[in-house]
Order: structure tokens, then C-alpha cells, then sequence
């Protein structure tokens, strides 16, 4: 079986849950040399594809890759990596097509072929007004979902979400869980972090909920002043984010870091836990990397995220603030409490691998390519 994926998603993201989905499929069907695949994207600045061992193994992965600022990036890309993924749709060397992301633009180039469509979370649904009014992506997705062989959700929740709201067939979705990037590291712990913090983990805007985070937990801040919040990634803070920080008085209690992968395992490490207050998510990878570092989670009760975390983490109402401020006031007094969650959720997370969700992804491959629509017989 040969599959072709394409460019999309390496052009939008450099770090991202979904970049680093497509990576690790094709990092485990490389070491397992099948299927076979081609990747149709000649120029990246996507972290996780520059730095993907598969692409020295004997694979036909285009190889020829960029790594330069974000304009020149773009451009390449503009003028690369569409005619690439077009020109690998037209000579028609796969048996089945996985787009790495919602852009309908390869209909037209398919011919007869199949394609398999993995739908990551339902937010631009459940969420509109967070954004534009004229931003498409959900037109585009619910298109792509009609016509696609076969439906991949990331969980229940998503797959539930695709049933409610685009009436989708429920045979034709398979539930494939995430696995985890993220090697703890048994390094020292590293010397710029404060002793004690809260830790944040990625993008902080719209759904995220970020603002009522910090709004719920000012009292815990300004009750003791050694806890700090961390912000891992996301960005530098937006000069909004700033101005509610000075507002609550907590500035100077609040970082923003960048760090690789093995500053970030040491992060969740030294956490006191990781705070996750999004409104909704599809899956939620950081509630997976918490777990394999031994890190206790502090998680939203919506969507994804209780079905990820199970009896491993304490939940909260993302739109009360009380009861995320008593969840976090409970695990910073009580370090029992702590080392029960953390063990829980090095146990918990040994169920996703990313080995496993390739294997569950291949059954959906074959199934397709066997003219049997994805579904189990």
C-alpha cells in the first residue's frame, strides 16, 4: 500500500498538535518500512519535519527542505509545495490520499482515488465567534468530511461533535487516540524557573480561556508570593495579556518561555501542575505530556479533556473561577495529592502511544483501499 500526504499543515504551523500528528505517523510507518509514503512538501520551517529522523531512512520522502526566516519560507512555499502536492496527486503513484489539513484544493486532482480525512476537533463549530465570520475553515472541513472515504476523529468527544453537527454517519468515523511525543527527561531541573509555578502550555487566545485563568487565580498569587505562572510557548504576552497582568497585580509573578522539547519535559517536571482552562479542545496532547513527566494536571471538565485525562486528573468548570481557584489552592497545600496524580498519570498515559494510533490508522488505510469505506467488518 503507498500513501501520499501533502503540504498543508507543514506551511501553517512550525510547532502544532497537528504537524507533529502527520510526523508521527509517518515516523512509525518509516521504522516499520510499511506502507509505504510520500510526503509532497519540498520546503518547511515545521520543527518537527526538520529535525524527523525518517527523512535520512530509506523512505520516499522528499528531502530537499528550507529553514530560513518566515517570509522567504512562504514564498517557497507558495511556489513549491501546492504544484509539488499537485503534481504527486496527478501521477497517481499511491493507493490513497491523507490531506494533512482541510484545504479542498485537491478534489480536482484526485481522479478515482480515495482519501481518508482525520478531523482534529470541532472548535471553529462549537466556537464561532472566535472567529471571523468569513474564515471558511468549517465550510471547508464539512466538504471534505462529505466527501472522504473514511473519517478519522481524534476522540469521542470530536467524533460526537461530527455526528451532532454535520450529521455525519457514525460507521463512517473511527475514534483514534493521539499518542505522546514527549520523553520525560531525568535531567537537573533548569536554572531560570522560578522554585515553585503553575504551569501554561501553548497558545493562549480566543477558546484557550487564558484571561479567566488568570483572573480565577490572582488571590492564589497574591496569597503566596513564591508561586509564579509559567507560560510555555504561545508566544511572547500580547500587550492585552500584559495590561490584565498589571491590572491583578500578578506581572511580576508571570513568565513567558520558549523552550524545546526537552526544556518543556523539564518544565511539566518541576511543575506544581499543569493548568489547562481551554473551553474546548479535540484532544489535548499537553494533558498526555504532563502525564509522561510525572506532572500533575489541572484540567477543564469540557469536550476531550476528561476523556483524555480519566480518574487521573481534578477538573474544574472553565467559566468558574471559584472552582478553579479551589482546585489549584487544594494541589498547592496538599503534596500527597500531588504524588497520587502524578502516578496516576504516568499509568494512564502508557495506553496512547503513538505506535498504537498508527496501527489503528492503517487499519483504516487498508480498509479503504480494500473498497470497504473504513468500516470493521
Amino acid at each position: 500500500m503507498n500513501l501520499l500526504y501533502d503540504h498543508q499543515i507543514f506551511d501553517l504551523q512550525r510547532y502544532g498538535g497537528i504537524s507533529r500528528y502527520f510526523c508521527e505517523l509517518m515516523r512509525v510507518y518509516a521504522s516499520k518500512g510499511e506502507p509505504h509514503f510520500t510526503l509532497a512538501c519540498p520546503y518547511t520551517t515545521n520543527a518537527y519535519l526538520w529535525e524527523a529522523e525518517f527523512l535520512c531512512l530509506n523512505t520516499p520522502v522528499t528531502r530537499r527542505r528550507y529553514r530560513g526566516s518566515g517570509v522567504v519560507n512562504n514564498l517557497l512555499a507558495r511556489r513549491h509545495n501546492r504544484p509539488a502536492s499537485v503534481r504527486a496527486l496527478h501521477a497517481g503513484d499511491y493507493d490513497l490520499f491523507h490531506p494533512t489539513y482541510y484545504d479542498p484544493y485537491f478534489l480536482e486532482h484526485l481522479g478515482d482515488k480515495p482519501f481518508v480525512l482525520t478531523v482534529h476537533d470541532m472548535i471553529h463549530e462549537r466556537h464561532p465567534d472566535c472567529y471571523a465570520p468569513d474564515e471558511g475553515t468549517s465550510d471547508r472541513k464539512r466538504l471534505l468530511v462529505e466527501r472522504a472515504s473514511h473519517v478519522i476523529a481524534v476522540s469521542e468527544s470530536t467524533r460526537s461533535d461530527l455526528i451532532d453537527l454535520f450529521k455525519t454517519p457514525a460507521d463512517k468515523i473511527t475514534v483514534i487516540y493521539h499518542g505522546c511525543s514527549l520523553l520525560p527527561d531525568p535531567g537537573p531541573r533548569l536554572p531560570h524557573l522560578p522554585r515553585q509555578y503553575l504551569l501554561y502550555v501553548g497558545e493562549r487566545s480566543r477558546y484557550k480561556n487564558f484571561a479567566f485563568a488568570l483572573r480565577a487565580l490572582a488571590p492564589l498569587f497574591r496569597e503566596h508570593p513564591d508561586v509564579h505562572l509559567l507560560c510555555a510557548g504561545g508566544g511572547p504576552f500580547t500587550g492585552e495579556e500584559s495590561a490584565l497582568m498589571a491590572e491583578l497585580a500578578i506581572d511580576d509573578r508571570s513568565l513567558q518561555v520558549h523552550l524545546d522539547d526537552r526544556g518543556l519535559a523539564a518544565a511539566y517536571r518541576g511543575a506544581v501542575a499543569l493548568v489547562f482552562p481551554s473551553l474546548c479542545e479535540g484532544f489535548g496532547i499537553p494533558v498526555l505530556e504532563a502525564f509522561a513527566c510525572g506532572c500533575p494536571v489541572l484540567a477543564s471538565n469540557r469536550s476531550s479533556l476528561p476523556e483524555v485525562g480519566g480518574e487521573a486528573a481534578l477538573y474544574f468548570d472553565p467559566e468558574n473561577g471559584e472552582e478553579l481557584l479551589s482546585q489549584a489552592a487544594r494541589l498547592l497545600s496538599d503534596p500527597s495529592l500531588r504524588q497520587e496524580l502524578a502516578a496516576a498519570g504516568r499509568e494512564r498515559v502508557k495506553g496512547f502511544t503513538w505506535e498504537r494510533a498508527a496501527l489503528e490508522t492503517r487499519g483504516v488505510y487498508e480498509r479503504v483501499v480494500q473498497g470497504r469505506g473504513g468500516r470493521r467488518d
